[in-house]
Formats: structure tokens, sequence, C-alpha cells
């Protein structure tokens, strides 16, 4: 049995009932109308002081009262992304819905990840796309990497042919449109499938980024949506995501950046990079991986890692509550000891910062790799990830102790 098999099916039997709604009391007992009781105990879980999530279970709240959508943000690279999960050779063929964000989505009471953020740049693959990666877009909008931002930018540069659709298979009344200005871009259409125009938005401005909330003329439905250019020589689109007005949800966001060391998530080059865009959206909470197995990969020195961390933590705790969240592990070629470095900081930055720490390569793997789990030698398979979103999802809701 792998190693952390045991530690997650403890955490599953939790999270049944840790994902019921929170009450105003935001503890477990409350949840499940009981008395005063011992909170269980889960290994890997570190510093969760019961008042250091408190923007989180107040956003949950207010979820739960009606009041709101709650936002949560992972922040990472393409084990965030969910590269791996999918079949195919390089593990992207509708890989998007394996990943451990959408399958928490769906461990969570309201959750929901019912998102397009750019490409993932799965496009960085040889020979995939965004369209193999995610199949409910299509079109021929290609991945700008010079513009990325989370999850990088859908790019066109051919005036109204050049069609971007996006068909979610949800009932939705609310579309949201995050866009990015820059002084060379022109006018980007979006419209419904009875050919409403929804948002014309002029993105001939100084760098910047933006977002439209459109309530949808069709109503409450299953919509599809199409996004050209309509004049100028280019277009940038960030993210797309919808949502019923009328039922609030916890809202997960698919925004992994494949291929992102810490490094280039802290760049702060463009108004819509990632960490700005990370600023602008504001989540109520961000799961930071931050980049750290294509540290390892790459040789990131650990003092550079820390740093790039500490930029993240920072930006994120401007809006909301943050968890540390350490990687799957990887065959190594990078050596265990070497992997477990950047772990150790992790946990050690999440202490400094007073902020959680959800030790998933140790809680989940064992601090070995396992080939049972694992799609090749960085990526986890749909298993994998399944195991790390159960070991997630108790932590998102009071009631436990960390061991």
């Amino acid at each position: 049995m792998p190693a952390g098999f045991l530690v997650v099916k403890a955490a599953q039997a939790i999270s049944r009932e840790l994902t019921q709604p929170l009450t105003a009391a935001l503890t477990v007992d409350a949840v499940l109308g009981r008395a005063s009781t011992p909170l269980p105990v889960v290994p890997n879980y570190n510093n969760f002081t019961g008042s250091n999530l408190s923007q989180w279970l107040s956003a949950q709240a207010a979820k739960n009262a009606g009041t709101r959508n709650s936002v949560m943000l992972p922040y990472g690279d393409s084990t965030v992304a969910g590269v791996g999960a999918g079949t195919g050779a390089n593990g992207v063929v509708n890989g998007k819905v394996g990943s451990w964000p959408s399958i928490l989505a769906g461990l969570l009471s309201g959750g929901s990840a019912t998102s397009v953020f750019g490409d993932n740049y799965i496009s960085s693959i040889a020979g995939e796309t965004v369209y193999i990666f995610d199949p409910t877009v299509t079109g021929t909008w290609v991945a700008n990497t010079n513009g990325k931002t989370l999850g990088y930018y859908l790019n066109t540069t051919v005036v109204n042919t050049n069609t971007l659709v996006w068909a979610p298979a949800t009932q939705c009344d609310t579309l949201v449109i995050g866009w990015g200005t820059h002084a060379t871009n022109g006018v980007m259409v979006v419209k419904d499938e009875s050919n409403n125009t929804l948002a014309t938005l002029n993105q001939n401005a100084a760098d910047s980024m933006r977002e439209n909330i459109v309530t949808l003329p069709g109503g409450l439905g299953v919509h599809t949506f199409t996004v050209t250019l309509s004049s100028g020589s280019n277009v940038n689109l960030g993210y797309l995501r919808v949502y019923n007005s009328a039922v609030k949800e916890t809202t997960v966001l698919t925004s992994g950046c494949a291929g992102l060391n810490s490094t280039q998530l802290i760049s702060t080059t463009l108004a819509y990079s990632p960490i700005n865009s990370m600023k602008f959206i504001a989540p109520d909470l961000t799961l930071i991986e931050g980049g750290v197995v294509n540290d390892w990969l790459q040789a990131i020195p650990l003092a550079t890692s820390l740093s790039n961390l500490q930029a993240q933590i920072t930006a994120a705790k401007l809006s909301g509550s943050a968890i540390m969240v350490s990687p799957p592990v990887g065959q190594p070629g990078i050596a265990y000891a070497t992997q477990a470095q950047y772990v150790a900081q992790m946990k050690s930055l999440a202490y400094s910062n007073n902020i959680p720490f959800i030790d998933v390569w140790n809680g989940v793997f064992g601090g070995t790799y396992q080939a049972s789990l694992m799609f090749d030698t960085k990526h986890c398979n749909t298993a994998g990830y399944t195991a790390i979103a159960n070991f997630i999802v108790p932590a998102l809701a009071a009631g436990f102790k960390a061991a």
C-alpha cells in the first residue's frame, strides 16, 4: 500500500462531514448538530491555529448565508493545472477535469470549477493545445506567452473569422470576463448562442487588468459563448467563468500555470502578470504550491525560492487567507533529500507568516515516489490528484487539530 494512503482515507472520512455547509459558529460540532467533541487529528496538517483562516471562514459563512460567492485560487505550476490527469502521450487530453482543483471543487459543498484561464500553457507541450486539455473550449486562438497571466492569455490577431468558443455544461445566468488592455490592442466582442452581444471591450489603452460581469439576457440555462477580434490587430483573453447568481457557490479557479517556477510566478513586468492577476482577482483563499516543482527541477537556489514564495504569500494575504501546499514527490533524478529541503522551507515560511501548511509531499506520498499515483516523473495521474484533493478538503472547514 503506498505511503500516505491511510492518511488520505482518514481525510476522506473527515471530509464527508466537513463539506457540509458551515453555520455562523464555524465549528464542526455546529455543522453536525452535536455536542462539543474532541477534534480529529490530521497528520501533516501544520500551523492550523483556529484563527489564521478567519477571512476564508468568514467568506464561507457569507456564501452559506446567501450573500456572495466565496473564491478560492490554487496558485502554482503544471501540478496545479492538472498535467498528467488526462490521456494521450503527455497526459493532457481532457486533463483539466482531473486536476486537483477541479476535483476539490466537486468535494466542497457548493463548489464549482467552471472557469477557463487561458490555456494553462498546455501549448508548451509539443502537439497539445487548450482545446485538447479542456474540450469545452474550441477554436483557433493561441496562447500568448509574452502577455502571460494566470494560466496564460489566449490571443488572436485575425479579425472576425478567428473565434474562441466556450460551452460550459452548467446552468448559469452570469458571465465574468477577465481581460487586459495594451497600447497596441484592438476590440474584443463576446456573444452568446443567440448572437446577443454581451460585451464590446476596447483593449487599446495602457496596460491594466479589467473584469466585466454580465447578466445573461437568456436567463438561467446552459449557454455558449463566442469571442472574436472585431477590429484592430490583436486582443487577449485572460479568463471566463460563469455562475448562477441565485445560488451562492465556492468558486475554485482553475488557473495553474504549467512550466512556471517561483520566480516567474512573482513577475510584475506586466499589469496582468500572474501575481498581479492574483491581486486583481482578490481571492478569499489562495492555496500556494508556488512553482516549487519547477524550482527543484531547475535548481532554483533555496534562498531564491524562499524569497519568491514570501512574495506570493504577501500578495495572497492582501485579500484573504493563504495556505501553503507542498507538491507531489518527483522521481529522483532530483534526490529526495533535495526535494525535502524545498518542502521544509515551505513549512518554515508558513509558520513565520502565521499561515497553515498542508504537507502533501509527506502526507500523501510519504516522502517517496509513488508510481501508482504518478503519470510521469513529476506529474500525478488522476488517482494522485484525487488523493491530493481528498487530503486538502478537510482543511477548508473548521474542526480538526493539526498534528
